[in-house]
């Protein structure tokens, strides 16, 4: 039996650890504990294994040049005025960012299918689709994942904080609608439930920066800080 100390948890705990190493999620610290206990090994070759066929990622395709404006047109954005805080991005003139988001979707997408998942969970509450919420540079800070049973998870995987006196408040943009719906305030880290249930499937998902307490008009008033579309996992 070995002399060298082991990771602690269940094996669900473990596996997860080793998805977060293969995705380099967690503290150099934690990284060096994972590789000094050979039973991690394995758990770090099946992660390895299943993450393999993201490799390849096809080329960008560059989008018309009049997508952005053709989306602001039909969403009403471009017609509709918006009143923000000194400071902040409104939802109007957040096209911008949407546009440079968008560049990083594909390195995104890699991360997107390392999602903190439970081999063993009832069939209902495996997810299903997640979305990586990135800022421009596309290093994912936040993970969102979504289960056939409709409930949502976010993870927390940059160790996150709002600035003192603020707070980071995540909005849902479904397909179809014009306005997106606060999920409610996010604090702490690691895994964080939301208590709404979703009916869709296909999403854009933003985190903002917020007033403490989250906005109090209902709608985005600050700056978005990350962003991300979900996607369905694969087999």
């Amino acid at each position: 039996m070995s002399d060298r100390p082991q990771i602690p948890g269940s094996d669900d705990d473990r596996y997860i650890v080793a998805g977060e190493y293969v995705l380099r999620l967690i503290p150099e610290e934690e990284a060096m504990r994972v590789e000094a206990d050979p039973s991690m090994a394995p758990l770090i070759a099946s992660w390895e294994q299943r993450l393999a066929p993201l490799l390849t990622v096809p080329a960008p395709v560059p989008p018309p040049a009049d997508l952005w404006h053709r989306i602001a047109r039909s969403t009403g954005i471009a017609d509709r005025p918006v009143r923000s805080p000194r400071g902040s991005a409104s939802w109007a003139r957040s096209i911008a960012f949407w546009r440079a988001a968008t560049a990083g979707m594909s390195l995104a997408a890699v991360v997107l299918a390392g999602v903190i998942l439970s081999r063993d969970r009832l069939e209902d509450r495996q997810a299903r689709f997640v979305a990586a919420l990135a800022p421009t540079d596309a290093q994912a800070g936040f993970v969102v994942s979504l289960a056939a049973d409709g409930s949502l998870t976010v993870e927390n995987s940059g160790r996150i904080h709002a600035r003192s006196g603020r707070d980071l408040e995540l909005w849902v943009l479904p397909d179809g609608e014009k306005e997106p719906r606060s999920l409610g305030v996010l604090r702490g880290e690691g895994n964080i439930a939301i208590r709404e249930k979703m009916t869709f499937s296909s999403a854009q998902f933003m985190i903002t920066d917020e007033p403490s307490g989250g906005s109090s008009t209902g709608q985005v008033s600050g700056a978005i800080l990350f962003a991300g579309r979900l996607s369905p996992l694969p087999e």
